[in-house]
């Protein structure tokens, strides 16, 4: 989902987003290779470099999983994207727009079960400085909003206009 539509009707909201349907024949990866090559592939596109990080698996675990390869006979996408419709012969005067949304990662917090203060893998710094949120303003619009309200956010405006909250 990439987006919240809010319209002033509620058969009007909705929201934005991409969606993928693939149709076909599949069948159980049975090539030892080929397994673990899709395991890594797949591992990867979670958090790039984790599979050289961790350690794979032990023998059950392994024969445990299984890998299915498939062949796509039938595709099809559908994007949805644009503003609010409607709302114009409305007599009830509501805000009406998009929330866009996007994936962040907040700072991670390691795994309490283990003692030692060990440093995050280069797979998982790298992970969170592409998708971190931008502290420093994220902090002070916390302050801005837990302390002054938001009366003070919209006078303060230009001041997230100027902050990159995202990075």
């Amino acid at each position: 989902m990439d987006c919240i539509i809010l319209a002033r009707g509620f058969f009007d909201t909705g929201a934005n987003y991409h969606s993928l349907i693939i149709q076909g024949k599949s069948v159980l990866e049975g090539d030892e290779v080929e397994r673990m090559k899709a395991l890594e592939i797949i591992t990867d596109n979670v958090v790039q470099g984790r599979w050289k990080d961790v350690p794979v698996g032990n023998g059950s675990q392994l024969k445990a999983t299984m890998v299915a390869k498939f062949t796509i006979d039938r595709a099809s996408v559908k994007i949805q994207s644009g503003g609010p419709l409607g709302g114009q012969n409305l007599s009830k005067k509501v805000w009406s727009g998009e929330i866009p949304l996007k994936h962040v990662a907040y700072i991670p917090v390691k795994d309490k079960k283990f003692e030692e203060d060990l440093p995050m893998s280069k797979s998982v710094a790298e992970y969170w400085t592409r998708h971190k949120i931008y502290t420093q303003c994220y902090l002070v619009y916390k302050f801005i909003i837990i302390y002054l309200g938001i009366l003070e956010i919209l006078k303060l405006g230009s001041i997230f206009a100027q902050c990159k909250i995202w990075m």
